[in-house]
């Protein structure tokens, strides 16, 4: 819808079981940055960023929001240089409170959901 005003990007990242919280946030980090490098050639400009998601999405949109740059990749690379700042969050769902998780208390989901997105027992 550019010629409306705003483009949309849908992004993935990696799931659980198999990665951490911090990998899945790296691949959100890197899909802003990405499309803050590409968007002018997409015919977007350079209008505002907004990450969206519903339930994990949802909180990685959050913490990219909160800590942005904390989860790029390691080292230099070629998008090192592009800010992931982003302007606004919708997340939808998205848990903001693991200790629920942590506790049982989620009604079926319970320590080994927290502890595999975070990546400790």
């Amino acid at each position: 819808q550019v010629d409306r005003g705003y483009a949309v990007a849908s992004v993935n990242y990696r799931l659980a079981p198999g990665v951490t919280a911090e990998q899945m946030l790296g691949d959100g980090d890197q899909a802003v940055r990405f499309i803050k490098a590409n968007r002018s050639s997409w015919g977007a400009g350079a209008g505002k960023v907004i990450a969206s998601g519903g339930s994990a999405g949802g909180t990685i949109a959050l913490l990219l929001a909160a800590a942005p740059g904390y989860f790029a990749a390691a080292g230099p690379g070629p998008l090192s240089g592009i800010d992931p700042k982003v302007d606004a969050v919708i997340s939808l769902v998205g848990p903001s409170d693991l200790r629920s998780y942590i506790e049982g208390s989620t009604g079926g989901w319970g320590p080994g959901v927290a502890e595999g997105f975070l990546g400790c027992s």
